[in-house]
């Protein structure tokens, strides 16, 4: 059985619970005093900062991270560089400090050149790509995609098919935005045969059907509306779990625009309203 030190229960309750924005400092000043700790259960440490990355806690994040690059540059550790930068960067991409994001990820970048030990450096591009298309620089985006593309490790990362969806799901995005659908509906193809393997239901549910409503969004861009009308309504027909109902909205609004531009105003009216109403019941759905 394993024993847990009154500074390991602290710490777990430490950075389990809300944490006001007056506390930072205090936080860095206990990471301080457990150091040597730390130093000792990183895994622990950096799945507990993924609990705070899930619920959105900024202060924890920036407290880990900040604390993180003081001590990897205190100890030489690239490694712990590239992960405290990468760490800032998502945060602030979060909350779209799009610019200030980007200069955290380049640092990441910096600090990846000088270490081999660093085994995630496909999701700093994956960061990377997804900065540059929130900023609206849609061949930087694609380039950082494609370089990370190239770094999946199938041996050593068991998320590798995750990633690699990921990466597949954001360039067909590229692709519909830089108005090229048939590339689009090539990397959505490709993702599909990607999201029959993988393992983790509810993210492969996620997966289809946001691969179900770009395929869509590309037929509709081609003017196939016949194929646009099967992938929307093949949305729509899905159980789709409350966590991605707001993708069945899309759909309704994909099949307003696909009658309305076929002429058919009824029908476009008919399904611009269940738009609305799908909107409104994931409103109650999310609310507080």
């Amino acid at each position: 059985m394993r024993r847990w030190t009154c500074t390991s229960v602290f710490l777990i309750i430490f950075f389990c619970k809300p944490i006001s924005s007056f506390a930072q400092e205090k936080n860095i000043e206990i990471l301080k005093k457990n150091e040597k700790w730390i130093s000792n259960n990183y895994k622990v440490l950096d799945s507990l900062f993924e609990v705070a990355l899930n619920q959105n806690d900024t202060l924890q994040i920036y407290s880990y991270a900040e604390f993180l690059i003081k001590k990897a540059k205190k100890e030489n550790e690239p490694a712990h560089c590239v992960k405290a930068h990468h760490l800032l960067s998502t945060t602030h991409r979060l909350f779209n400090r799009y610019k200030k994001s980007l200069i955290h990820i380049e640092k990441a970048i910096n600090c990846l050149k000088k270490t081999e030990t660093y085994q995630k450096k496909d999701r700093i591009y994956l960061n990377k790509g997804a900065i540059h298309q929130n900023l609206g620089e849609y061949e930087l985006a694609l380039d950082s995609y494609l370089k990370g593309l190239t770094l999946i490790d199938d041996n050593k990362d068991k998320n590798a098919n995750v990633i690699r969806i990921s990466f597949y799901s954001n360039i067909a995005t590229l692709k519909s935005l830089l108005g090229d659908p048939e590339g689009a509906i090539e990397v959505h193809n490709k993702n599909v045969e990607l999201i029959k393997k993988e393992k983790n239901k509810t993210f492969k549910e996620i997966q289809r059907v946001k691969t179900l409503a770009g395929m869509a969004l590309a037929y509709i861009e081609l003017e196939n509306y016949d194929k646009a009308l099967e992938y929307c309504h093949e949305i729509i027909n899905n159980n789709i779990s409350s966590d991605i109902d707001v993708v069945r909205t899309e759909a309704y609004i994909g099949l307003g625009k696909i009658y309305s531009l076929a002429g058919y105003y009824d029908k476009a009216l008919y399904y611009l309203k269940k738009a609305q109403e799908s909107f409104n019941q994931n409103m109650k759905t999310i609310a507080p």
